[in-house]
């Protein structure tokens, strides 16, 4: 068995791996790709569409903070497994909602901290309990995550994918109470806060790995290292987990330490992603009128 002086290489390799079979995905008939022979004016076209444009990051989080910090939870459960629904896969799913889930919540609890859980529509009614126990906490956010973890990509019709946002912001406005005013896109597929894969756990923990990946303690310094470079810069750490993932023991206990490290660093913000949303919206608000008056 391999010591642990040779865990840090072999956990790079087997990331690099991940990350790039993450990359690997099939063509979009929508985006062909650029040849070799494209002009400079077929280059910049084909590229306009992800432009930074204007730099939105506010000067200053709430009551002077230095950074902002979203703790998001994806919660694809069984939904990942869809296209080979198979036992053993979909229990592993199941285990998201029945045991890691409410692992998670009394987690949060006990650090007094807030938010974003992202669902499809059909996986909370497959575990309708789940609606429940994240709203009585009465801090959280929940946000839409496509009607069954559908990749839009793959829709390649525009009367279809909003088919499928309607009725997934229909059917989680009814089960909540409230309109949903956050959407994370299945796969990412669209442009949203800054969120990455050196920040999600899939790529570390994920399942068809069958347990072989890192030592949590590995991905601890990761995640920790995004942070301490974000409060460094004043900006915003966002951090995307899986509950099926993240919730298993060992991980959520390197959940804990890293909440733990956070909070006792001065001037955290921890916020829900429609509070960011949000107080950044307003800033730009403000500074739209500072320059008219000016």
């Amino acid at each position: 068995m391999p010591n642990r002086k040779t865990q840090p290489f072999a956990f790079l390799l087997i990331l690099l791996s991940t990350l790039s079979s993450l990359s690997q995905t099939s063509a979009n008939p929508a985006f062909p790709p650029i040849p070799i022979d494209a002009t400079e004016e077929q280059v910049h076209q084909a590229v306009a569409l992800v432009r930074a444009g204007l730099n939105l990051a506010p000067k200053t989080w709430p009551e002077g903070a230095r950074v902002a910090v979203c703790l998001s939870f994806d919660v694809d459960n069984e939904l990942l497994w869809r296209r080979k629904p198979e036992p053993v896969p979909l229990s592993q799913g199941e285990y998201g909602a029945t045991t890691a889930l409410p692992r998670i919540l009394d987690l949060l609890d006990r650090h007094a901290v807030p938010a974003s859980f992202y669902i499809p529509a059909i996986s909370a009614s497959l575990h309708p309990k789940m609606i429940q126990d994240i709203l009585q906490r009465k801090r959280h956010e929940i946000g839409v995550h496509g009607w069954m973890h559908e990749n839009l990509a793959s829709v390649e019709d525009g009367a279809k994918e909003q088919q499928l946002l309607t009725q997934s912001i229909d059917y989680l406005t009814r089960a909540t109470g409230k309109r949903p005013v956050g959407f994370r896109a299945p796969a990412w597929e669209i442009i949203e806060l800054p969120i990455n894969w050196i920040a999600d756990d899939y790529p570390y923990y994920e399942p068809d790995s069958s347990g072989s990946l890192p030592d949590p303690q590995l991905v601890f310094d990761v995640y920790k290292g995004e942070f301490d470079a974000a409060y460094e810069e004043h900006s915003l750490f966002i951090l995307t987990l899986h509950p099926h993932i993240s919730g298993h023991r060992s991980r959520i206990q390197a959940l804990d330490r890293l909440i733990d490290y956070m909070k006792s660093k001065p001037g955290v913000w921890f916020a829900t992603l429609e509070q960011v949303a949000n107080y950044v919206k307003a800033q730009q608000g403000k500074s739209l009128v500072n320059k008219i008056s000016d």
